[in-house]
């Protein structure tokens, strides 16, 4: 069961790193999207077939930096209202999943107070934060990368 879902969480960072308009091999502009609405859709729509076919499967995403945000976006828009969902997160109270967060201090890209502010307004009673000092924007290319994973599988075999 545990290999399922670690399957599952990096097929659809894969799916959305492959696909993702502004990134990788994709038409137009490197680095623009003109809305993240268009992927937190495809997003839904995979995870709804993957659970259609996977019942009871535990479900966990990965997402790091613009993928961060389109895993929460579409987190939020499953949990909210969506006529009143639209554009920047708002509302983070509304969101009682349980989520880790992973950010360098030393981030020049992101900004490691919004991460905080993810954190602190979020309702769920099951959330973790690390601000890594020292550490950069891609934690995954760090030295320290097996450690990092290491505390990514701790914290999902302890929710599986």
């Amino acid at each position: 069961m545990k290999l399922c879902w670690l399957v599952y969480i990096f097929f659809v960072t894969y799916l959305i790193l492959l696909f993702k308009p502004g990134h990788g091999g994709s038409d137009g502009l490197h680095g623009y999207v003109h809305s993240l609405d268009y992927v937190v859709d495809d997003l839904k729509s995979f995870l709804d077939k993957v659970l259609s076919e996977n019942p009871g499967l535990p479900c966990f995403f990965f997402g790091h930096s613009t993928g961060a945000a389109i895993v929460l976006k579409a987190v939020m828009a499953k949990y909210s209202d969506p006529l009143v969902y639209t554009g920047f997160i708002r509302n983070l109270k509304r969101l009682r999943v349980p989520f880790l967060v992973l950010h360098g201090a030393a981030d020049t890209v992101t900004d490691p107070d919004a991460s905080r502010k993810l954190y602190e307004e979020a309702s769920s009673t099951d959330k973790t934060i690390k601000l890594l000092e020292g550490f950069l924007h891609d934690l995954l290319f760090e030295p320290e990368r097996d450690e990092i994973m290491k505390d990514i599988i701790d914290w999902l075999n302890c929710r599986v």
